[in-house]
């Protein structure tokens, strides 16, 4: 093949379209144009040259911020060239919470410490920035969320930030002389919602039909939501004996997986019914759960929706994520053990699990008719 040159708008940076002889002897030009530089080519994506010469003058920007971070002394090192290696790491090691980690960088931490120099970075700053981050919320504009900020997400992003000072200390040439101290807040990581039997049923009645499928999944077998948005009907077995569907390692927040069985009543019913009508209506499909419109269902789709169907049903603030801590209670009201429970649940340790098996006020009732039973007896 031979290169088709095109005038670059960089010096240094050619830019080409290959041109291919076929078998007959006649030549055709891909349409994909390519950037070269430093003995190395990458495809721009695209047949568009004006889009292609935009990819050239990015990728040259590119360049030069490598090249002066691999220059840079630790007194000219900012905020931001830190926390570029935090996603560069999370990208290099396929982290499935990079876009959580990016947003959190580009929106909570950037904009308040990106271009402070990051020797000059020290305690009294970083408490001012956790003071602008309680004035400054990232879903403030989010329907029912909590009025205030939770320490919890204060803490994910100090993490972020003291990653990206670990990464500056040990890059080549370093780009920091010190880690600051970085002091986390105190939580309160004791899980309050639940849902009974009946505050189920409202809700389901409230949501559309695409949801209430996953809502009802969900409410049986206390399965995170992004577990089951990556259900396939390859995973499910309904006619199996028992019925069962299979969750996939690499495919779960621990990264294990599990083998959960499909609930004879409601849940196989829910299962059934959905395969026949996606049999009917998108039959090229693989995901089990859907939006409206036959695409693979993704918690953005349904928050607004789920919401506005929790104040109809007169629970307002409700998450959906109440669905996977009611199952847990649910398995230990069962009389299931704890050993089994945490695999329905896919909880790693006792004190992660503990979180979520929460006594309530039914439960002391319980113990309270048993212990007066005992009592009366002796």
């Amino acid at each position: 093949m031979k290169r088709i040159m095109e005038a670059s708008p960089v010096d240094g940076y050619q830019l080409f379209r290959y041109a291919k002889v076929k078998p007959d002897g006649t030549t055709v030009v891909l349409p994909h144009y390519y950037v070269r530089h430093g003995g190395k080519e990458i495809s721009t994506g695209t047949d568009r040259l004006s889009d292609a010469k935009t990819a050239v003058k990015k990728k040259a920007g590119e360049d030069t911020q490598i090249r002066r971070r691999r220059t840079a002394r630790p007194a000219e090192s900012t905020v931001g060239q830190l926390l570029d290696l935090v996603i560069a790491d999370y990208r290099a090691n396929g982290k499935k919470d990079l876009r959580e980690a990016k947003a959190r960088i580009e929106n909570s931490i950037r904009p308040f410490l990106g271009e402070k120099l990051a020797d000059a970075v020290d305690s009294d700053l970083i408490e001012k920035w956790k003071n602008w981050r309680f004035s400054h919320r990232l879903n403030k504009s989010i329907k029912y969320a909590h009025e205030k900020l939770q320490p919890a997400t204060i803490n994910r992003e100090l993490s972020l930030l003291r990653r990206a000072y670990q990464l500056g200390y040990e890059h080549q040439p370093p780009l920091v002389e010190r880690i600051p101290i970085i002091r986390k807040l105190a939580e309160n990581n004791v899980r309050k919602g639940f849902v009974t039997v009946e505050q189920y049923r409202a809700v389901i009645a409230e949501l559309p039909a695409h949801l209430r499928p996953i809502t009802c999944i969900a409410f049986h077998v206390a399965n995170r939501k992004g577990e089951l948005f990556n259900v396939e009907w390859s995973d499910v077995e309904l006619d199996g004996n028992p019925p069962l569907f299979t969750l996939w390692p690499g495919k779960t927040k621990n990264e294990e997986g599990r083998t959960l069985p499909i609930l004879a009543g409601e849940m196989l019913d829910t299962l059934r019914a959905l395969k026949t009508e996606h049999g009917l209506k998108w039959p090229k499909e693989t995901h089990v759960f859907l939006n409206a419109e036959g695409e693979p269902l993704r918690y953005h789709m349904m928050r607004d929706v789920w919401d506005d169907a929790c104040v109809r049903a007169g629970m307002p603030g409700l998450l959906f994520h109440d669905l996977r801590r009611s199952g847990v209670r649910n398995l230990r009201r069962a009389g299931v053990s704890q050993k089994v429970a945490r695999e329905f649940s896919g909880h790693k340790t006792d004190s992660v699990f503990d979180r979520y098996n929460i006594t309530d006020f039914e439960d002391l009732k319980d113990a309270a008719a048993k212990l007066g039973k005992f009592l009366d007896r002796a």
